[in-house]
């Protein structure tokens, strides 16, 4: 998830909205690197996965610097502050689990 997050952001229009959002190019490297280190979507089902309190962890992060770096006014995301903050919580969370080190 992290290896996501640090893809450069490139400039997306939809609706006639430019938004930044990570690079797809990066983003297959990543999953592929995954995928090459023998995860596979399937490998957890989504009752495992609701009970996985680390997988908990990153969406409340996700969703969380999503929240704050959205204007309520127009409710565009600021891409590269919401990107900084998910980086910065996913690096400490890192941290708290000894097998992602």
């Amino acid at each position: 998830m992290l290896c996501q997050y640090k893809c450069p952001l490139i400039d997306f229009t939809i609706m006639n909205q430019t938004q930044k959002i990570q690079d797809r190019d990066c983003v297959n490297v990543c999953i592929n690197e995954l995928k090459m280190n023998g995860y596979t979507k399937d490998q957890y089902s989504s009752e495992e996965l609701d009970q996985d309190s680390l997988g908990k962890q990153m969406n409340e992060i996700i969703e969380n610097c999503t929240n704050e770096n959205t204007d309520e006014e127009t409710n565009v995301i600021a891409s590269e502050a919401a990107t900084a903050c998910v980086i910065e919580k996913l690096e400490e969370l890192r941290i708290l689990y000894f097998y992602l080190q």
